[in-house]
């Protein structure tokens, strides 16, 4: 019934497929394998189905057999990822979440960036691309990304970091390959002259550099989720925000400013979460006496 013409058979196939593909143990192990990939390899198929909600479908279809205790196998990740730039929100925001259950299974995994021969963990080009959905045209799938980037604590350092770099945005509006930008630089010689990364940084860093941020896109995600027009999205990313500072004191210093700063936020529950976040990493930082005020502020 999977070929059928009606995209609600399809549909309601895809979903028993998620609720009842084969999780049993077979008595060989080839066998087991086998009925298992074939499932995912089905399932799989109809993430290029011609309708938006058997897409849908099948991306739920797949995330039920990973909460029915299914470890999906790591191909599912460049397909999730194909379909970020599909046309419609239900699709990106279902991709978002597969792209993350992924990203939690195989952190360790190394997947080449393109456009360059770099590689690079998985969890941190999963963080990336969660991170570029903050900006997405759906106020649903920003809310859905940012609320996910909570949870990815394996990230490295320096990625979680960008995510709070204003300075880089400009830069970094995805015009041209991180490979041609890179090269650019280098013929500039303009690797050490600060205006755009630090002062005298040695040549091999920054080109790396400006490889993984821009591929990453991971910069501001946090400054843009916070300036949201949708206070559900500024809510997610202060959540988000709270979850990575609890696990990271280094990063907690460094989102104090954007914390102190939705203090002021007109709607009253971003303010309130604002204020439970601080209160949650208060072993982490330290305030400064203008963020102080800041804070005092709210008691009058």
């Amino acid at each position: 019934h999977l070929t059928d013409t009606s995209h609600g058979v399809r549909n309601k196939c895809l979903q028993l497929l998620g609720n009842l593909g084969s999780l049993e143990k077979s008595v060989t192990k080839d066998a087991e394998s086998l009925a298992v990939r074939d499932v995912q390899k089905i399932i799989g198929d109809y993430f290029s189905d011609q309708d938006p909600r058997v897409r849908t479908a099948a991306i739920k279809a797949m995330l039920q057999l990973h909460e029915r205790g299914l470890k999906l196998h790591q191909t599912i990740y460049n397909q999730a990822c194909k379909l970020l730039s599909d046309d419609y929100e239900q699709v990106r925001s279902a991709a978002v979440q597969l792209i993350w259950v992924v990203s939690q299974l195989y952190p360790e995994s190394i997947v080449p960036i393109p456009s360059s021969n770099e590689e690079i963990r998985l969890v941190d080009d999963a963080f990336g691309k969660i991170c570029h959905m903050v900006s997405d045209g759906s106020w649903v799938v920003r809310v859905q990304a940012a609320k996910l980037l909570g949870s990815m604590e394996q990230v490295s350092s320096h990625f979680l970091e960008q995510t709070l770099d204003k300075k880089l945005m400009s830069d970094l509006r995805r015009k041209r390959t991180a490979h041609e930008r890179a090269k650019e630089l280098y013929s500039s010689g303009e690797f050490s002259s600060g205006r755009k990364w630090g002062d005298d940084a040695p040549k091999e860093e920054v080109d790396t550099g400006a490889v993984n941020l821009i591929e990453s896109g991971a910069c501001g995600a946090f400054v843009h989720g916070l300036e949201d027009e949708m206070y559900e999205v500024r809510i997610a990313a202060v959540e988000a925000l709270c979850m990575l500072a609890q696990s990271s004191p280094s990063f907690a210093e460094k989102c104090l400013d954007f914390l102190v700063d939705m203090f002021n936020d007109e709607i009253e529950e971003v303010r309130l979460q604002s204020i439970h976040t601080m209160r949650k990493i208060s072993n982490n930082i330290t305030l400064r006496e203008d963020q102080l005020d800041t804070v005092l502020a709210v008691l009058e």
